[in-house]
């Protein structure tokens, strides 16, 4: 069970947004969630990082295998000699990508006289390619490939992006998430692109953002709740004839038998098996905004014969992408272990004690070349999750 409290001024601003908006963000559960098998993340976070340091995010990504992720190729392209490409989920954190395993469906060759391939590609459908991570996911559901039958016009789908657009900040993490209602690309998708239209000025129409390229569209069974994938963001351009106000969002078809070899053998060629835990979920998908000089905390119960405490925390990078001024402080009877990125920080902590932790989310300070330090000047919305591993069902309850 968690407890959160944070500051009152964060509770007055989350009534005032739920009464704007309609809705509230996803709600902490009241009692812990605990279950065998593994976690189903639909989208992740590419992230580049640049030979000099920096690193920021890039695009969304997809977990196909327990070391492979599927996202747009336009999103690798631009990158540089020597970057380095991670990916990020919540729940488990950071991996790298293995930059010998980025395998594009459509490429141009480098070396004169070699075949393009494969023939007939399609700058408007076949922007796809796979990822190979150095480590694998072990706890974490790959999507799998949902029907054809699920992707024909008219049919009801769902979104989720790491994005987000103009002022609404307050939603990364999982902005642009929603249901929408696949209708006709045009003449130029070939039956190999899923489209949807939405309107930029109704605030609840779903739609896809700065990030979101590589993020899935899939299906949700509504007895099991299992998620299946069956397309990948590619952008959206302004639909012809309107006031700039309407756009039209398009994802490959990844149901389309043009791609079912390349994917089969690429990017599902894995069988996932889930490990032998038991998962308590502490703290999940609480989205909320924070100001400099505040800050926000959770209580975790720990049970008994925890084997691992895993936080990650992700948040919106604001106008300066790095560094990373958001911060996750764990108390020092925790020894943790922690990654910080541009816009991510992960931190596990092997065979944690058992009782009760208080984490916090605040601000860092800001110091600059000239070693004068001084707190960041703009706000960010953060996204923390927490779960606790036992190595056998029934523990921690």
């Amino acid at each position: 069970m968690i407890w959160h409290n944070e500051q009152p001024w964060l509770i007055l601003l989350l009534v005032w947004l739920f009464c704007a908006s309609g809705q509230l963000f996803a709600e902490t559960p009241d009692e812990p969630t605990q279950f065998d098998g593994a976690l189903v993340s639909p989208a992740g976070l590419l992230l580049n990082g640049s030979p000099g340091g920096g690193i920021m995010p890039w695009c969304s990504a997809v977990l196909t295998g327990t070391n492979t992720v599927l996202t747009a190729f336009h999103c690798i392209s631009s990158a540089h000699a020597g970057d380095v490409l991670k990916v990020f989920f919540p729940f488990e954190g950071i991996r790298e990508v293995d930059p010998e395993s980025i395998k594009p469906f459509c490429f141009e060759s480098e070396r004169a006289g070699e075949e393009l391939g494969p023939e007939g590609c399609s700058p408007w459908t076949d922007d796809l390619v796979v990822l190979g991570l150095k480590q694998p996911y072990s706890l974490l559901s790959p999507l799998k490939i949902a029907k054809p039958s699920t992707a024909v016009s008219g049919s009801v789908a769902a979104v989720s992006g790491f994005g987000y657009q103009d002022t609404k900040l307050s939603e990364y993490g999982v902005a642009h998430g929603g249901n929408v209602a696949i209708g006709d690309c045009g003449p130029n998708d070939q039956g190999r692109a899923l489209c949807f239209r939405y309107n930029t000025a109704d605030s609840g129409d779903t739609e896809i953002g700065p990030f979101d390229s590589g993020g899935p569209m899939f299906t949700v069974n509504p007895a099991t709740g299992e998620r299946s994938l069956i397309g990948v963001a590619l952008g959206s351009e302004p639909v012809g004839g309107s006031d700039g106000s309407m756009r039209m969002a398009r994802y490959v078809n990844l149901t389309d038998p043009y791609y079912k070899d390349w994917l089969d053998e690429e990017a599902f060629s894995g069988d996932f098996a889930s490990g032998a835990y038991s998962i308590e979920t502490l703290v999940k998908d609480d989205v909320r905004e924070l100001r400099p000089g505040k800050s926000a905390e959770f209580t975790l119960n720990v049970g008994e014969s925890s084997e691992r405490l895993l936080l990650t925390l992700n948040h919106d990078p604001g106008p300066s992408l790095s560094p990373n001024n958001l911060d996750l402080q764990l108390p020092g009877s925790l020894d943790a272990s922690c990654e910080r990125l541009a816009s991510v920080e992960v931190c596990a902590v092997e065979s944690p004690p058992a009782g009760s932790y208080s984490v916090s989310v605040g601000w860092a300070e800001v110091c600059g070349a000239d070693g004068e330090c001084g707190d960041p000047v703009y706000d960010a919305a953060y996204q923390v999750t927490a779960i606790a591993l036992y190595n056998k069902a029934g523990d921690g309850e």
